[in-house]
């Protein structure tokens, strides 16, 4: 699948002088890049705990690791950074900024092309944002994510011997297809009507990592799992 892992802004600075920080909760912000979106005719997006986690968490390393990256401390990228807090979209896009304010923010990224051009990806639907206030500066981490799962619940069951995933798909025309590995798995229940799917796989045949999609032109990957990952 192409551009799993949308960025914007890849480079380094210094945060020269850092100090404890005096406040790093987030805060409420009003969501401008719902506004800015919809004046373009565009889906307005809704707000994931999940992404808002990943967001605040790598807020906080930026400006206690003393760099500005959308590399973290372990090379990782927005998308490893979503998966290892439980996420499973395939689709992210990130963007960072520093400055004195949001709002100061928000108009440094209104100025460049490449913030702008993931801001306004008709793909997205939901979002996540992470701050962090040190020496007089803020940190903003904006994630994006595009969800075709709603509903989506994942795991083991209590004996431990089968791994199950369950949701409401959002593809009307398009049947969920699961990839255990290279092994191609029918789902165990699926509903036209509602929508609703599930899979149940058995530990001996669970592969290391599953791919969830469907067919258009080939296999397209909307979520990825690491059953054993998060045990």
């Amino acid at each position: 699948m192409k551009n799993k892992n949308l960025i914007a802004l890849i480079f380094l600075i210094p945060l020269a002088t850092m100090v404890t920080p005096l406040f790093c909760q987030p805060f409420e912000t009003t969501l401008w890049f719902n506004q800015y979106r919809e004046s373009f005719g565009l889906n307005s997006l809704t707000l994931d705990a999940l992404l808002e986690n990943t967001a605040q968490a790598y807020a906080r390393e930026i400006a206690q690791s003393n760099r500005f990256s959308h590399k973290d401390l372990q090379k990782q990228r927005a998308q490893s950074r979503y998966f290892n807090k439980g996420g499973t979209h395939a689709l992210v896009g990130e963007i960072l900024g520093i400055g004195p304010d949001a709002d100061k923010i928000e108009k440094q990224w209104k100025a460049s092309e490449k913030h702008i051009a993931v801001i306004k990806d008709p793909r997205w639907t939901h979002f996540g944002q992470g701050f962090f206030f040190i020496n007089r500066k803020l940190i903003y981490v904006l994630l994006f994510t595009k969800q075709w799962v709603a509903e989506i619940n994942y795991g083991w069951n209590d004996k431990g011997d089968t791994w199950f995933l369950k949701g409401r798909w959002l593809l009307t025309n398009k049947p969920p297809i699961l990839y255990n590995g290279i092994k191609v798995h029918s789902p165990s229940s699926w509903d036209q009507t509602s929508m609703m799917f599930s899979y149940k796989i058995k530990t001996d045949d669970l592969a290391a990592y599953l791919r969830l999609g469907y067919q258009d032109q080939g296999f397209q990957v909307t979520n990825i799992f690491y059953p054993y990952k998060l045990r």
